[in-house]
């Protein structure tokens, strides 16, 4: 009778705390006009050690003033191919494995990133693969390498000048010199900063349809058939004239996205106002909550930070989208 008895106070306690959970459910409803969807940040692909596409070409072509690239200590990219392979075509910047002096891997910690690939991106979870031996000899060693998710090919196929070819003739250096926007929505969104607005080779390889500038000047490149609209958004600009600024700027990025357009949004450094602008569509575009779409955003260009005024503008426009505040600006800091 004593079990028997446990067992019911046991599950009374379980039925409780469902009540419980089940109220708060209801209470967190209650007042919403629309339920949001999740949006998931992105995440590593196929492996806890691979890094998709997107999320290594963000990497590549991060930082402020700069892009990081530019310092020999931020990356090492190696290439675990045949030396062949290597010399036929590979990814900017990376090494052939065969040339890295194995017994010097102590003092690579000096890296801020390593990253390792193959032709498609199998050799992670096949044993006897030169990917693989180096993943495991690099950790052995205390170091954090990562893999490219697909290799070399999908890099060949979703971002082709990332990768320089001896049938190119040219130079790899003159390859790299160009500082690419951060993806946030593959092949259809890109943020980034207002320089990169007049770089042909970007405009070129990005087949961009529309640029929307945030700022007081339009970029100074706009191609034929390109669609270009200069917001006039500056820092001195609140209350409901900034709210509606906002609203025409996401209005405008919509309307692209239906045409199934390719979009840059540039800001002076693609981190505040810009960012501002890429989390709104995102609510908008997606319904989901700011928490989402600012974890989303930022999983994608870690520089990007809203200012306090822009992030009480994006509460507002949450409460807007689902009739209710969600999201604690606070807990975003």
């Amino acid at each position: 009778m004593g079990c028997v008895g446990s067992k019911n106070r046991q599950q009374k306690a379980v039925y409780d705390r469902l009540s419980q959970y089940q109220l708060a459910s209801i209470e967190e409803s209650r007042g919403l006009k629309t339920a949001p969807v999740s949006l998931e940040p992105e995440e590593y692909k196929d492996h806890d050690l691979s890094l998709s596409p997107r999320q290594f070409h963000n990497l590549f072509y991060d930082g402020f003033y700069a892009p990081y690239i530019t310092n020999p200590d931020y990356l090492l990219l190696v290439d675990t191919r045949d030396e062949n392979a290597y010399l036929d075509d590979h990814i900017l910047a990376a090494r052939w494995h065969g040339d890295l002096p194995l017994e010097k891997l102590p003092d690579y910690t000096n890296y801020t990133l390593i990253i390792l690939y193959d032709q498609d991106g199998r050799g992670i979870t096949t044993e006897d693969s030169m990917l693989k031996h180096l993943l495991i000899r690099m950790k052995k060693n205390r170091l954090d390498p990562m893999a490219v998710c697909g290799g070399i090919n999908q890099i060949t196929q979703s971002l082709p000048y990332m990768v320089t070819s001896n049938s190119l003739g040219v130079p790899e250096h003159q390859l790299a010199m160009s500082w690419f926007p951060s993806i946030i929505l593959a092949e259809t969104l890109w943020l980034g900063r207002i320089e990169q607005g007049t770089n042909t080779t970007i405009l070129l390889n990005l087949k961009l349809t529309h640029l929307i500038h945030i700022g007081q000047t339009r970029p100074a490149l706009a191609f034929p058939g390109m669609t270009c609209l200069t917001v006039n958004w500056n820092e001195s600009l609140k209350g409901a004239e900034l709210y509606s600024t906002l609203k025409g700027a996401i209005l405008f990025v919509s309307k692209a996205m239906k045409e199934r357009g390719r979009i840059l949004i540039l800001g002076d450094q693609g981190v505040n106002r810009s960012a501002t602008l890429a989390v709104s569509f995102l609510m908008s575009e997606k319904l989901c909550t700011l928490e989402d779409a600012f974890y989303y955003v930022k999983s994608l260009r870690p520089a990007c930070q809203p200012c306090p005024l822009y992030m009480d503008l994006l509460s507002k426009y949450e409460v807007e989208l689902f009739g209710k505040k969600i999201t604690s600006v606070e807990d975003l800091w």
